[in-house]
């Protein structure tokens, strides 16, 4: 108990990593524009807590995250992801009776999906710091940015 007695009082982050494969196209984009195409990606989405120890020394228990494990399995895993003005793939994955998500933002970009991400496991009363999605190994998208501001 001594560890965390001196712990106390400090702050901590805690990140986990969740893997899903889905689909997607971007909008607004030229149609040369190689991501204006429907194509695919494995996303690492990390979910970040931030805060003081509790009495167990946890900022979090990784076991209380299967919510949120639940969620990106079940609502992006192996699915097409669709903003939902696009109606045009809407229409078409409707007609091959595809498994999509048709999600309420504006593309399906990694910065909004991770803004979609946060915005939700906040609303199941996940306080959650940051979400950082990537699609490829070179590529991370962070919100919210924390400015010092």
């Amino acid at each position: 108990m001594k560890m965390i007695d001196q712990a106390r009082g400090l702050a901590f982050s805690l990140a986990k990593d969740f893997h899903f494969a889905a689909a997607h196209r971007l909008l607004h984009l030229p149609e040369e524009h190689k991501c204006s195409h429907l194509h695919g990606h494995n996303y690492i989405v990390r979910i970040c807590f931030s805060g003081d120890l509790d009495e167990r020394g946890f900022v979090i228990d990784y076991g209380d995250l299967e919510p949120l494990k639940s969620i990106i399995d079940r609502k992006l895993d192996h699915r097409v992801l669709i903003a939902e003005s696009d109606l045009e793939l809407i229409g078409f994955c409707t007609s091959l009776n595809t498994n999509m998500a048709v999600l309420p933002i504006e593309n399906t970009s990694a910065e909004y999906l991770a803004k979609y991400l946060y915005d939700k496991f906040h609303k199941i009363g996940f306080e959650v710091s940051q979400i950082i999605i990537s699609e490829t190994p070179k590529t991370w998208a962070i919100y919210p940015i924390h400015s010092s501001k």
